[in-house]
């Protein structure tokens, strides 16, 4: 959970430094540009489970189904940078307190080792 909410946190400054919307129809940023999504997909790039988990907590966040909610809510007409980055920095805190909350010191939580549920949810998330 600690790398979950690190590559949150990170993909929140990267947003912070330089962020975009799309067209609004839920499909990917253009390559190059950062959204919500592309600035998790690439601060987790070498973290697939923790990514996936990012993501899939982002979703859940949002209230959506699939990933496409992030591209649908980070191109909604009137959303800031600022929105978006409050929102990732939230969820990293949210996933942080949890962790405590469930007695599991963040330092020695695992990231990627998903039960089978957890991994059928995040698959279900990411697509």
């Amino acid at each position: 959970m600690r790398l979950t909410a690190e590559i949150l946190e990170r993909a929140a400054s990267t947003v912070d430094m330089a962020w975009a919307q799309g067209d609004g129809s839920g499909s990917f940023c253009p390559i190059g540009v950062n959204c919500a999504y592309t600035a998790l997909f690439s601060e987790g790039a070498l973290h697939d489970g923790a990514r996936r988990g990012a993501i899939a907590a982002l979703v859940n966040a949002l209230g959506g189904d699939d990933a496409r909610s992030i591209w649908e809510w980070n191109d909604a007409p009137g959303r800031t940078k600022e929105e978006v980055s409050a929102m990732l920095r939230a969820v990293a805190a949210s996933l942080r307190a949890a962790a405590h909350d469930e007695g599991t010191p963040v330092s020695e939580s695992t990231d990627g080792d998903l039960s089978t549920e957890d991994a059928g949810q995040v698959e279900e998330a990411c697509i």
